[in-house]
């Protein structure tokens, strides 16, 4: 999957290095500075494809390609399945794309 649309840097990664396999997504995005607590939270609904993880960055509207100042987001989810996402898109408040991003089993 193409991802030079995303806007920072972004990974999805499964671990299943217990009895449970987690989801693990974290990125780096840039802004023009502004401090509000930035968080991932998994949309519920989730959206009609069942392999995609659809997650939204709260406060994501103010991440911006031409930005300077970074910050970072991580999520964690325990999982049923190594297998149970592919894809992982991150979409703001507004519903604008942030991130699409493969996943990566480890």
């Amino acid at each position: 999957m193409e991802t030079k649309n995303n806007i920072g840097e972004w990974t999805a990664t499964v671990k299943n290095e217990g009895k449970t396999p987690q989801i693990n997504v974290n990125g780096k995005f840039p802004t023009n500075g502004e401090k509000p607590l930035y968080q991932l939270i998994k949309n519920d609904p989730q959206g009609i494809n069942d392999s995609e993880l659809l997650l939204t960055l709260i406060f994501g509207n103010l991440a911006t390609p031409e930005g300077t100042v970074f910050f970072s987001v991580h999520f964690n989810e325990a999982i049923a399945s190594t297998e149970k996402y592919k894809t992982v898109l991150v979409i703001d408040e507004n519903g604008r794309n942030i991130a699409n991003i493969d996943v990566i089993n480890s």
